[in-house]
């Protein structure tokens, strides 16, 4: 492989200034300092600092703040100026070095983590194609080629501004096997949006074409994209080779807890064949949040009549529906009962690849058990939903009082003496703060509410 060119300070400066309050990742080995200045899920773009020394403490992620970069004699001095997880204070970090190198790591853009609906799923592939051409990062021939089809998807789910340069006609040809009414409709529709120039009209038309085009009878067309991308994407390694030791325990558990559900395959895929005619399959994906400290990841799970295992493909089986669901957990190292949390997910993936009903403790599990939720959160939205009911229960009482006292008095004098106000606010103030405990702790320790 040819060396890299040395990065002029001009460039240097201008890399740089993209980090600039942002979440960085900061590695050392052993004679060079290595800064992540972009990331996405199909590559990683670092800053490479040679024959680097280094002052300061060393964090794994911190949040930069300013910088100084600045000429010392032969070498050049990097003074960053950062704070490193909940610690407010900022530090200065110093690091001399002799030349700078830009490094390019690229992944497969099939690993993203999304998956609302097929039309999703493709043009967040295809954004990260697109945002890799942005950017200037190497894309191959088969690429480069693709780039208008992406441009189209990312504007058809409304991913970005609306662009009058992109080519929607070139969705139509896909559209080509389909009988009338719906080709002629379809490619009439994407043929009129090419001319729009309005933001808002673009916005209506392609509302409208989305919504037709989650229909099952479009799994051609998924299929076709799909394979387009991922014709793409071969050869290059995906994201999930590189875990860290934290990722690498969530990743064994979840290895194994398929596995003994009945489950064949090596993580991020797994199958298991349900009958002679039904093949269930559970796909992962995972993505790290800097700014939440959290380990986020997707779990798709579906069913096909395919009895050979194909990856990936079964997303948009037209044979079964759905073709496929998902789910998202959060996880952090210094979750509490980490380990018996993660003992349910292999559980729920199996049944949701099934398309069984879960439980009522599964569900509930699912929406609230895996989020970390802090005290001060929990409390202001105690505080909110209690004065909401206790002003609900107030309101109440005084309509109950309003009743009788019309019905068996006759006057609604009786309801302004100050004995019935007091009652009234006390009761007010009473049911307020009994709700408002009762939401704090249903919030903070309600991890199975259900």
């Amino acid at each position: 492989m040819p060396q890299p060119k040395p990065l002029t300070t001009k460039r240097c400066t201008s890399l740089l200034n993209r980090i600039i309050c942002t979440i960085i990742h900061l590695q050392r080995t052993e004679n060079s300092i290595i800064l992540t200045i972009e990331e996405m899920h199909s590559y990683r773009r670092s800053l490479v600092l040679t024959q680097a020394e280094f002052s300061g403490d060393l964090f794994p992620y911190i949040y930069i703040t300013n910088y100084t970069l600045t000429q010392a004699q032969e070498n050049s001095v990097l003074q960053l100026q950062a704070v490193y997880g909940t610690d407010p204070n900022e530090h200065c970090l110093r690091i001399e070095f002799a030349q700078a190198y830009l490094k390019d790591e690229i992944f497969s853009a099939m690993e993203v983590p999304e998956f609302q609906n097929p039309w999703h799923y493709l043009a967040a592939i295809a954004r990260e194609l697109e945002v890799k051409d942005e950017n200037k990062v190497a894309l191959t021939p088969k690429e480069s080629a693709l780039l208008p089809l992406c441009r189209a998807l990312v504007m058809l789910v409304a991913y970005g501004n609306w662009r009058v340069d992109i080519d929607f006609e070139v969705l139509a040809p896909l559209f080509d096997e389909f009988t009338w009414p719906d080709r002629d409709k379809i490619q009439r529709r994407l043929t009129g949006i090419a001319k729009v120039r309005s933001t808002d009209t673009a916005r209506r038309w392609l509302s409208c074409l989305i919504i037709e085009l989650i229909d099952q009878k479009f799994e051609p067309v998924w299929r076709e994209i799909y394979t387009r991308l991922a014709d793409s994407q071969a050869g290059l390694p995906p994201r999930t080779a590189e875990p860290d030791a934290f990722r690498q325990r969530i990743r064994q558990q979840i290895t194994d807890g398929l596995y003994a559900q009945g489950f064949q395959g090596e993580y991020p895929e797994f199958h298991r064949a349900d009958s002679p005619r039904k093949v269930l399959h559970i796909r992962c994906a995972e993505e790290y949040d800097r700014e939440a400290e959290l380990y986020r990841t997707l779990f798709l799970c579906g069913r096909s009549a395919d009895t050979t295992p194909d990856s990936r493909a079964w997303l948009f089986s037209g044979s079964l529906r759905p073709p496929a669901e998902s789910f998202t957990i959060w996880l952090s190292p210094d979750q509490p009962d980490l380990d018996n949390q993660l003992q349910k997910i292999p559980g729920i993936a199996a049944k949701k690849a099934a398309g069984k009903e879960l439980s009522r403790k599964e569900k509930a599990y699912l929406t609230f058990g895996n989020r970390q939720v802090d005290s001060r959160t929990c409390f202001a939205l105690a505080c909110w939903l209690g004065l909401l009911a206790g002003l609900i229960m107030t309101v109440g009482m005084i309509l109950v009082s309003v009743l009788i006292f019309g019905l068996f008095s006759g006057s609604l004098v009786g309801l302004l003496d100050p004995v019935i106000i007091l009652m009234y606010l006390l009761a007010f103030a009473a049911t307020t703060i009994i709700f408002t405990v009762l939401f704090y702790f249903f919030f903070k320790f309600g991890k199975n509410p259900l």
